[in-house]
């Protein structure tokens, strides 16, 4: 029966624009009983609505519910007949029906197909009245119209050649464009067909033959908004695309306002709008509580209408709209439940949010919140954001996730006669192995060369994937190397001295597959020592610290991991990587997911898309002439740049030896023991000092070289001081 349901619901919303209560009364009645009906059998078959419905990010929509019955109850101004409160409800039902089906990413895409097409009907409507019913109206005007004043006022509408499809006022079908401009960008983006850039195009032409100044406007407020939101390489193309379209706006205003009857519109409609909320404040003034009651606006206009002013059904305002009709109770009611929807989709597709936020950016010189044949599909896309939101953080189910392969990539190479790095490899791939997530692809480049003991190793895990080098190709050339034949959707690159609690994997895909915008994201990493005194299992409950799952250890001896390794990394005022929280001792700090500058390379789980997309021509995913050292800042940065972000998960925990495989057996001076590149051999501390001013080179700008040129300075005279040392 569900399948059943889905294809009437797109036949609805396809439908939507084109039954007008006040144009087709009945055909809409009967439209209506159809929807209710639908939406009756969905709340009774359909389980994924009644989990939908329990979810606490659909208390917006239960305020919207409650937010109309408040109206209903209210209303001081004539008995309220129910027909006018359904299609006031039907926003709210399309809302929760898209949500339902929002949760399915195919389905999700289905919608905005039902949406897409019945906007591009609207497109073949508007272009045979402005090619022909146009032109038909003027040559018979005489014949259809005797009223002089209704010819006049025909005669001024069909010389501006405004296209107005389905609707009755060009300003309608403009804000109604503005919507679907945005669900196409996201189209276009999801499926990356070329043929599809043509929708948003023609979407744009269309909504400057709708010649709407208001219209225009809001969109170039939206799209000023959109690229503040976005990356700098993608904010590039959007600012490309508002400096276009305010040369094609400044035409339009230019072409009307040449015109002397568009020219004398213009200043008219300016005026009436005025005079319309000058209406619309005293009735709040009025009855400032309640409002004059649901619908009731047209009904009661005409003991507030200013002197001059034309008739009108709305205030041109939405909110003064919503005070006027609900008050002040009411209205703050519906800002709480907007200010709610906007924080529960924080995180969602840009595009579909400023798809929203332009039509209300339109509302506040325009009415078409108030005609249900347009602002039912707000309500679906309304609905298409809050479902994925959901779908988001509810339904990766275990069948969601495990839907995706993440390849974990294992650099390996150990300290020449230190069994430690070859014991760190098989607790490393013991933890791998017994991950709750089991699709992986699991790599290890081997940077030591065959020998004895890597065929043994090779034979314990014959499902891994083994690449051999004669040389050492250091970090990068091994991650290179693995990414490149990589299957997995998501690449884990984890090092061999990294230990992984047994839903390190599942717990990172949970949250990073959240947000498209996420491209890389790590876990909290803690000390792995062996020690005799273990943490006490008060503690290990306490503080919800996990205990890795593998085999391996000495007898006796316990993982230790209370003192912090990295919660992310942040970037200094010196420009260098900093693990957050490192060398704290964990007592339930860093819980919360956040977004942090970069992951960590020992433990960060990428998205291969993301790798893609900031390639670099020669060098590979990771700089290949770094080596290792800042290559995880550098990629981080470049994919910054690019408008991709990370994120620091809390849940997921790992262990991590820091510096088994590069520190050199001790300082020198034991006074310089507290600094970790005191640590390094000769060779690695000048690899260190080449990368990280090659890094700087690439990504630091003027500007913050400038503010931060002070600690930028002191570090680097901190770091050659050190070199100078350990060369003596």
């Amino acid at each position: 029966m569900n399948p059943i349901l889905f294809v009437l619901t797109l036949i609805m919303i396809t439908l939507r624009p084109f039954f007008s209560e006040a144009v087709l009364p009945v055909v809409f009645f009967y439209y209506e009983m159809v929807f209710l009906v639908l939406v009756i059998l969905h709340l009774i078959l359909n389980q994924r609505t009644k989990e939908l419905l329990r979810h606490p990010l659909f208390k917006v929509w239960r305020a919207w519910i409650l937010l109309s019955g408040i109206s209903f109850f209210s209303h001081l101004h004539g008995r309220l007949d129910v027909r006018e409160w359904i299609p006031f409800t039907l926003g709210g039902m399309f809302f929760l029906i898209s949500g339902t089906y929002a949760v399915d990413l195919r389905k999700r895409q289905w919608l905005m197909s039902a949406l897409l097409t019945a906007a591009l009907a609207t497109l073949v409507l508007a272009n045979v009245q402005w090619n022909i019913d146009f032109h038909y109206l003027k040559t018979h005007l005489d014949e259809l119209v005797s009223s002089a004043s209704d010819k006049s006022y025909l005669n001024d509408f069909l010389g501006r050649g405004r296209i107005l499809g389905p609707f009755f006022s060009p300003d309608l079908f403009a804000s109604y464009l503005l919507m679907i401009f945005f669900v196409s960008i996201v189209f276009w983006k999801e499926f990356k067909k070329r043929i599809l850039l043509s929708i948003p195009i023609v979407l744009l032409v269309a909504l400057f033959l709708t010649r709407s100044i208001g219209g225009w406007l809001s969109l170039l407020v939206g799209l000023t908004m959109l690229a503040v939101s976005l990356g700098k390489e993608r904010r590039r193309k959007v600012w490309i695309l508002v400096w276009l379209l305010v040369m094609t706006g400044l035409f339009l205003w230019v072409q009307r306002a040449g015109v002397p009857s568009e020219a004398a519109s213009l200043e008219n409609s300016v005026i009436q709008r005025l005079n319309f909320w000058k209406s619309a404040w005293e009735m709040f003034c009025y009855s400032p509580i309640w409002g004059v009651g649901f619908e009731q606006f047209s009904k009661v206009y005409g003991y507030f209408q200013q002197t001059g002013a034309f008739e009108t059904w709305y205030a041109h305002n939405i909110v003064l709209q919503l005070l006027a009709e609900f008050g002040i109770l009411g209205g703050a009611w519906f800002f709480y439940w907007l200010a709610t929807f906007l924080k529960v989709t924080r995180g969602s597709d840009k595009f579909l949010r400023t798809a929203l936020i332009v039509f209300f950016i339109h509302n506040g010189v325009d009415f078409s919140f108030s005609i249900p044949q347009v602002s039912d599909h707000w309500w679906i896309i309304a609905g298409l954001l809050v479902g994925d939101r959901v779908s988001q953080l509810n339904r990766l189910t275990r069948k969601h996730i495990m839907s995706h392969l993440v390849s974990v990539v294992i650099p390996h190479w150990s300290l020449p006669g230190n069994p430690a790095g070859r014991q760190a490899l098989a607790n490393c791939m013991n933890s791998v192995f017994q991950q709750t997530y089991p699709f992986l692809e699991v790599m290890v480049v081997n940077n030591e060369g065959r020998g004895a003991w890597v065929e043994e190793v090779e034979r314990r895990y014959p499902k891994a994937r083994w690449i051999h080098n004669l040389e050492n190709r250091l970090f990068t050339g091994a991650m290179n190397q693995g990414i490149a034949v990589a299957k997995g959707e998501y690449i884990l690159a984890l090092n061999n001295d990294v230990v992984l609690c047994d839903n390190f994997i599942e717990r990172l895909l949970k949250v990073i597959q959240t947000q498209n915008e996420i491209g890389m994201a790590c876990g909290l990493l803690l000390t792995l020592k062996f020690s005799p005194q273990p943490i006490s299992n008060r503690e290990r409950e306490l503080y919800s610290i996990p205990s890795p799952t593998f085999g391996g250890k000495g007898e006796g001896e316990e993982y230790m991991g209370e003192i912090i390794d990295s919660a992310g990394q942040f970037l200094s005022f010196a420009k260098t990587p900093r693990e957050r929280g490192h060398g704290e001792k964990f007592r339930g700090q860093y819980q919360e997911i956040e977004e942090v500058f970069s992951v960590p390379g020992a433990c960060g789980l990428y998205r291969k898309e993301m790798l893609e997309s900031i390639k670099l021509s020669e060098g590979g995913y990771f700089d290949g002439t770094f080596g290792l050292f800042y290559e995880d800042l550098e990629l981080a940065w470049r994919a910054r740049e690019k408008g991709w972000k990370a994120s620091f998960i809390p849940q997921a925990v790992a262990y991590h030896a820091r510096g088994l495989t590069t520190k050199s057996s001790a300082p020198r001076w034991p006074w310089l023991g507290r600094f970790h590149a005191a640590s390094l051999s000769e060779e690695h501390l000048e690899r260190l000092i080449r990368n990280r001013a090659a890094t700087l080179r690439r990504h630091c700008t003027w500007l913050e070289w400038l503010s931060h040129w002070p600690w930028i300075l002191s570090y680097d005279l901190g770091l050659y001081f050190l070199r100078f040392i350990l060369s003596l």
